[in-house]
């Protein structure tokens, strides 16, 4: 927030919209929630929140429900405001495809002692480098101070705004961009959730006379406590990334371009029990959110997880940028006696912004 002003809508307005009795009161400032659906019971509210919800996210489910939101402006912003703000897209993401990698959980999990997971690989590809431009004048209607946020100033130019992944005050290059989606799926298999590698070192490559500061390839080395390893490597092109589960007797591919599933000993395969769906068909996602939000229970991708599999990226590129190993204590979620890593842990905040 800015200036201590507040928005017409924000997550208390839509938290009073769930649950609020009937007839309020009601936190909503601006006269976002409409006047109606102030008399209805939470329970009517929430169900309608979620079917809202249901409707824009997998439209074949529910279509009409864009003709209510057409005539009741207050809902839209409510439903809108919840797919982004209130639904992390991280978790969204990385539901659709932990929900697409049944064959690999399956065989994990129940494949007769066939893959009881040593490493898993997780390939991105390399990084793009951004070429050196000339500041100028911010383009007229576009408000390159609220683009920023609370990131370091820097002079506009069109190279940093859309290149924004490849410098590290608004991005951090493919080790994040699409690493924390398969370390996502990685702990995910290998059922640790809630912990993460206690250990981290790699090796990179630069282009010196790059604008963008990310680096081009990548090959990290992050293990847990017991051995087990998760490497991320960053070479190649974009459809040639996958993620591979490698076992004491074979391993288990899913290219992610294409979504098919390769295995060697082919035997593998008998896990599997359904063809996966991909990642842009986001049925059992939705379903699973709204079954979750009536059932209190945890959805598959919760939040806590997002953050941990995207920290594992984070502790592998502290580690390439000090260009040495690091020890990470994954309970205190701090490297262990090294000041300067730690203190890469947190972007300092320009002002005005703060946290509140």
């Amino acid at each position: 927030m800015l200036d201590g002003r507040r928005p017409a809508i924000d997550e208390r307005v839509v938290l009073n919209f769930l649950t609020a009795p009937t007839a309020g009161p009601f936190d909503d400032p601006g006269g976002v929630i409409p006047a109606r659906w102030r008399q209805k019971s939470p329970d009517e509210r929430r169900d309608l929140f979620a079917t809202l919800l249901a409707g824009f996210l997998d439209p074949d489910r529910s279509p009409s429900n864009a003709l209510l939101v057409v005539a009741e402006p207050g809902l839209a912003a409510l439903v809108f405001f919840g797919i982004l703000r209130l639904v992390p897209s991280l978790a969204l993401l990385d539901t659709l495809v932990r929900r697409g990698y049944d064959t690999v959980d399956r065989a994990n999990r129940t494949g007769a002692g066939q893959m009881q997971t040593k490493t898993v690989v997780c390939q991105v590809w390399e990084g793009p480098t951004v070429g050196l431009d000339t500041p100028r004048p911010v383009p007229e209607g576009f408000d390159y101070d609220m683009w920023l946020g609370p990131t370091a100033w820097h002079p506009y130019t069109a190279a940093y705004v859309n290149g924004w992944n490849y410098f590290w005050d608004t991005g951090a290059g493919p080790v994040i961009g699409m690493g924390c989606h398969y370390t996502d799926i990685a702990q995910w298999g290998l059922q640790r959730d809630d912990t993460g590698p206690v250990t981290y070192e790699g090796t990179a490559t630069w282009k010196p006379d790059a604008f963008s500061e990310t680096p081009v390839t990548a090959d990290c080395c992050c293990t847990y406590a017991d051995g087990v390893k998760i490497i991320i490597r960053s070479s190649g092109a974009f459809q040639d990334r996958y993620i591979r589960f490698v076992g004491t007797e074979g391993w288990i591919q899913v290219d992610d371009e294409t979504n098919n599933v390769t295995a060697e000993p082919k035997s593998i395969l008998r896990a599997r029990n359904v063809t996966a769906p991909g990642w842009a068909q986001t049925g059992d996602h939705v379903r699973d959110w709204l079954d979750c939000i009536k059932s209190r229970r945890q959805p598959i991708c919760h939040p806590e997880s997002a953050q941990r599999a995207t920290t594992i990226c984070h502790a592998a590129n502290i580690g390439l940028r000090l260009g040495r190993s690091l020890k990470w204590d994954p309970q205190a979620e701090c490297f262990l006696d090294d000041a300067q890593a730690n203190a890469m842990l947190l972007r300092a905040m320009r002002p005005p912004w703060s946290l509140l």
